[in-house]
């Protein structure tokens, strides 16, 4: 009775037989998905046995070579469920079944994720000052890297100023765009670019950002007495003053062809005087800093000789003859 029990359990083993006939992946609704959209990947097994046996196998969909999904399973089908579609995950899908040592892989399926998240821009600053700079944030949410952000400086009657960065581990940048002299009310944004294989999908722009820029200190102003038929030999006096919203750094220089005259630091008034000279014809400019702020004003200046700071005598007779000389 034994022995007839063995046999009976031996011969139902030996004939739990099976083959896989085939493995095939496909996508639902189709390859073609909108970002944001649900998809499913779907691996079919399509298996022959001996007899009608519980036969549990291993399934795995892998997504450009790397496994995205891993399931044990007794039925012929398997899916992986995506709830919002993301441009990660587009790629080329893949699917095996493996039991008892025998393996079988379907032919691989490519599938396309239409289109990008919206990317959030953040100004750490509503509020700058001329010669400061604006620290800017943009994020792809759910979306995976690597990414590639753009940024836009915005502001009337103008191009805008871009600038780009590239991230290969994170889904956001930082970037920071310098306050030029004039800018005054700033707009910012963003969008994101990604590259799969042969695809190449732009998100589209992110909301806008205003920054007000205020200015550390007015344009300067230069006086200079006399202000015209300024002869040699006179005194000329300059004034060159401005209006800062704080004292703290201001740099007041004045210059001549270039060339630093006086300078004065925390105070919002220069003042300089000295002996007209021919040499001392010629652009005088008066420059106000503060960091990485400039603002200047330029005066052009014209001494006119005096012929009699020119009579030069080596003797009484030589002088004399000089000054009697007729006119």
């Amino acid at each position: 009775m034994l022995d007839d029990l063995k046999i009976t359990i031996t011969l139902s083993f030996l004939h739990q037989v099976f083959t896989f006939n085939a493995v095939q992946i496909r996508v639902h609704p189709s390859v073609k998905v909108k970002n944001g959209a649900p998809m499913s990947i779907i691996c079919h097994a399509d298996i022959s046995k001996s007899t009608d046996f519980n036969l549990q196998h291993n399934i795995t969909i892998f997504k450009d070579d790397k496994p995205v999904f891993r399931s044990v399973s007794d039925k012929e089908d398997a899916r992986y469920e995506v709830p919002k579609a993301r441009s990660s995950h587009t790629g080329d899908y893949q699917c095996v079944v493996e039991a008892d040592g025998k393996r079988k892989q379907s032919d691989p399926l490519h599938v396309w994720v239409t289109g990008m998240t919206k990317p959030i821009l953040i100004a750490e600053k509503k509020e700058v000052f001329e010669g400061e700079a604006v620290k800017l944030r943009c994020e792809l949410p759910e979306e995976e890297p690597p990414l590639r952000f753009i940024f836009r400086k915005i502001k009337m009657n103008s191009s805008p100023k871009e600038k780009d960065k590239r991230e290969l581990e994170r889904n956001f940048s930082v970037i920071e765009f310098p306050v030029d002299e004039g800018d005054n009310i700033l707009h910012f944004d963003c969008f994101g670019t990604r590259s799969v294989k042969d695809e190449f999908e732009t998100s589209e722009r992110s909301n806008r950002t205003l920054v007000t820029v205020k200015e550390p200190f007015i344009k300067p102003t230069l006086r200079i007495k006399p202000s015209s038929n300024i002869t040699e030999g006179n005194e000329m006096q300059f004034e060159c003053s401005t209006v800062a919203a704080k004292m703290r750094g201001i740099e007041i220089i004045l210059l001549r062809n270039k060339t630093i005259l006086s300078s004065v630091q925390h105070k919002t008034v220069l003042k300089y005087s000295a002996v007209a000279t021919l040499e001392g014809s010629g652009e005088y400019i008066c420059k106000v800093e503060e960091g990485k702020a400039s603002k200047s004003t330029t005066r052009n200046v014209v001494v006119a000789g005096n012929s009699s700071v020119h009579l030069r005598c080596y003797s009484v007779e030589q002088c004399l003859n000089l000054i009697y000389l007729p006119r």
